[in-house]
């Protein structure tokens, strides 16, 4: 199996680029890896978050 490699450009606000890099600086991280934790996390309890409003 071939794989490729896809590249993406986020546009978000300054702060939470920010909030982002403290959280790497914080845990070790790149600044990317951080980013994708927080996207797995949110899609793994989103759904439990709506219900919650």
């Amino acid at each position: 199996m071939e794989k490729t490699e896809v590249k993406t450009t986020l546009r978000y606000p300054q702060k939470l680029k920010e909030e982002f890099k403290r959280i790497a600086d914080e845990e070790g991280l790149s600044e990317n890896a951080a980013l994708v934790q927080g996207l797995v996390w949110w899609l793994k309890y989103r759904e439990k978050m709506q219900h919650a409003l």
